[in-house]
């Protein structure tokens, strides 16, 4: 799909500068980490450990620091951007990358024990290619996944949005209401390339999650003083 292969050489584009300005953790995810026990600090066995779409591999990175005495823990890393997995593996070389796509993932059932997906499932266009990769996420996990997206209702796309639903714009190329491309912009504020996104409503996230194998056991939106603009959620396997 031309989308996809847009974000794919997207991200490639602008992994370098990512990189530079976002090595650390995210600071909202860290609370939400620990608020949801995603981390167990008694030292209970934690296991397999993937971050899918994990860009320059950050968050993993923190999980593993905060497992150091966990004998247990095993981190893979995986992202459509090679660029990304080579900046990733040049800070850490112990957690393990792998180039693969969301929607197919190259591991056997219910390998994963804990599955993080940060700001990632809302980069992969069309509602049916975002379930597939939610469902092939069920196959790969044995308990829990932390999954981000960015939320609809943001004020810096109230206007985008509103004229969207008087225009219909998104009919005219076949596309889904909430599909936006945000500009990644240079130092001297030109555009560089533009991101493909696809922002949820609370209601539509929680549809997402009904239609799977998955029941959310935390949830909550977060962001700046000024702006809640990411839904956060713990979900877990239902257990038949």
């Amino acid at each position: 799909m031309k989308i996809k292969k847009g974000v794919q050489e997207t991200w490639s584009k602008i992994a370098h500068k990512f990189d530079e300005l976002r090595k650390l953790p995210w600071p909202d995810l860290i609370d939400f980490i620990h608020e949801s026990d995603f981390i167990d600090s008694s030292g209970k066995e934690i296991g397999s450990v993937l971050d899918l779409g994990c860009g320059n591999a950050r968050h993993i990175r923190y999980i593993k620091d905060e497992s150091i005495t966990n004998r247990t823990f095993y981190g893979i890393a995986v992202d459509i951007s090679l660029n990304f997995l080579i900046i990733a593996k040049e800070t850490d070389d112990e957690i393990n990358y792998i180039n693969a796509d969301a929607n197919y993932l190259p591991f056997k059932d219910k390998i994963f024990k804990k599955i993080l997906y940060i700001a990632a499932i809302h980069h992969i266009p069309t509602r049916l290619m975002r379930e597939k990769s939610l469902s092939e996420i069920e196959r790969v996990c044995d308990s829990e996944l932390l999954i981000t997206v960015w939320r609809l209702w943001q004020k810096r796309f109230y206007k985008y949005f509103l004229d969207e639903i008087k225009k219909k714009r998104y009919e005219e190329w076949n596309g889904e209401f909430g599909d936006i491309w945000v500009p990644w912009k240079d130092q001297e504020r030109n555009i560089v390339a533009k991101r493909f996104y696809h922002l949820y409503s609370i209601d539509e996230f929680k549809q997402l999650v009904k239609k799977s194998n998955f029941e959310m056991v935390n949830f909550k939106i977060a962001g700046t003083r000024k702006e809640k603009g990411t839904i956060f959620a713990l979900l877990k396997i239902k257990k038949s």
